[in-house]
C-alpha cells in the first residue's frame, strides 16, 4: 500500500481516507493495515456534524473521549471539513456549517492526532483569524497531559484542559452550544494561578484557589482557552498510550465468524458491541491485534464472537480488567 513507503520514514508521514463513520470499522481498518498509514477521523467530523445540525439542541457531552482521534491518537488526522463534506451536491456533503469555530477549537487544543485545517476555512469563509488565534493558543499552551471533565459537562457546555510542562504553562477550554453564557465551576491544573481568555472572548482575569478551583465564564454559542499567567501546575494523573497486544486463542469459530475485543473505554469500543475490535485470525487458533489505551487506566474488557449479522457470543466468566502501562504490554488469553 501507499503508506509502506513512507509511514515510519523519519522526517516523512502519509494519511489515507477509509471513509467509515463507525468508529469500529476505522479501528479494525487501521489494525488490518498495520499502522502504516495515517487515517482522517471521519467518525469525529461526522459529530461535529451531528452538533452542526442540532445548532444549540445537541448533547455536548458526544464531545468527551470522543472519534478515532481518542481511540488511536498516533494514527488519527482531525479535521473539521474538507472538499468532500463541503461539496454541495456531493455524495459526502454533510457540512458544519453551525459552529464551527467550536469543532477548530476542540481540535487544535487536543493532545491526540494531528490536526487539519480546511482550505476553505482559514482562506474564504472568514474564520482564518481566529483560527491562526488557536493555532499560535496551540504553539503556546498546548502541551501536557490531558483532562476531560465528565463531572463538570453537561448538554451545552465541554470542557477540557491541557497541564502544561516545564516551558508550557498548559490551557482552560471551553465549549458552549448553547444560546446563553454559561459559566462552570472546575477544579484544573493550575492552581493559585491568574488565567485570561486567549482567544479574546472574554475579557478579564479568572484566579484559581490553592485547589486549582475557579468559576469559568463562556459566551453563548461561543469558546473560551483561558491559559495562565502565573501560579503552579499540578498535572492530573493521566498519561499517554499503551500499545496492548491481545492474543487470544479460540477455535470456537466457522466461517463467517471473527473474534473481537470489547470493554470498557473508548478505545476498546465502551461496551458497544459495534464498536468491538476485530482480530486478525491470520494465526487461527490464535486471534491476534493492537490497541492503543490510555496508561495508567484501569479497563476491564471481554473477547466476543460476532458475524457479518451482528450476531454476538461473549466468552463465559468475570470480566477481565489489567491496568496498561509502560509503551507496549502482551496480553496472551485463552476464551473463558
Amino acid at each position: 500500500m501507499a503508506g509502506d513507503a513512507v509511514k515510519g520514514t523519519s522526517g516523512r508521514f502519509a494519511v489515507s481516507e477509509a471513509w467509515f463513520r463507525n468508529l469500529g470499522d476505522m479501528n479494525n481498518y487501521a489494525a488490518s493495515t498495520g499502522g502504516r498509514t495515517s487515517l482522517f477521523d471521519v467518525p469525529l467530523h461526522y459529530l461535529f456534524n451531528d452538533m452542526s445540525n442540532g445548532n444549540g439542541s445537541w448533547d455536548m457531552r458526544g464531545l468527551q473521549f470522543a472519534g478515532f482521534t481518542e481511540a488511536n491518537g498516533a494514527l488519527s488526522v482531525s479535521f473539521v471539513d474538507n472538499h468532500d463534506t463541503d461539496q454541495t451536491g456531493g455524495a459526502l456533503f454533510s457540512p458544519v456549517s453551525n459552529l464551527k469555530m467550536l469543532a477548530y477549537a476542540y481540535i487544535l487544543t487536543r493532545d491526540k492526532g494531528y490536526h487539519c485545517v480546511f482550505y476553505r476555512d482559514y482562506y474564504e469563509y472568514g474564520l482564518g483569524a481566529q483560527i491562526k488565534k488557536l493555532i499560535a493558543i496551540r504553539k503556546a499552551n498546548g502541551y501536557g497531559a490531558a483532562a476531560e471533565y465528565t463531572s463538570v459537562n453537561d448538554a451545552n457546555v465541554y470542557a477540557y484542559s491541557r497541564a502544561g510542562d516545564t516551558s508550557h504553562k498548559g490551557l482552560m477550554e471551553l465549549l458552549n452550544d448553547g444560546g446563553s453564557a454559561a459559566s462552570k465551576g472546575i477544579t484544573t491544573p493550575f492552581k493559585s494561578a491568574s488565567l485570561t481568555d486567549a482567544t479574546g472572548n472574554n475579557a478579564g482575569t479568572i484566579t484559581t484557589d490553592a485547589n486549582g478551583y475557579a468559576v469559568f465564564p463562556v459566551g453563548a454559542r461561543s469558546y473560551a482557552v483561558w491559559v495562565p499567567t502565573s501560579g503552579t501546575t499540578t498535572p492530573p494523573p493521566t498519561g499517554g498510550t499503551t500499545a496492548v497486544a491481545f492474543n487470544v486463542t479460540y477455535s470456537g469459530t466457522v466461517s463467517g465468524q471473527d473474534v473481537y475485543v470489547l470493554g470498557s473505554t473508548a478505545q476498546l469500543g465502551a461496551w458497544n458491541t459495534a464498536n468491538a475490535i476485530k482480530l486478525s485470525g491470520a494465526a487461527y487458533p490464535v486471534w491476534k491485534g493492537t490497541i492503543n489505551p490510555t496508561s495508567g487506566t484501569a479497563v476491564s474488557f471481554k473477547y466476543i464472537r460476532k458475524d457479518a449479522a451482528g450476531n454476538v457470543l461473549y466468552e463465559g466468566g468475570a470480566n477481565r480488567t489489567f491496568t496498561p502501562s509502560g509503551t507496549s504490554q502482551t496480553r496472551n488469553d485463552t476464551w473463558q
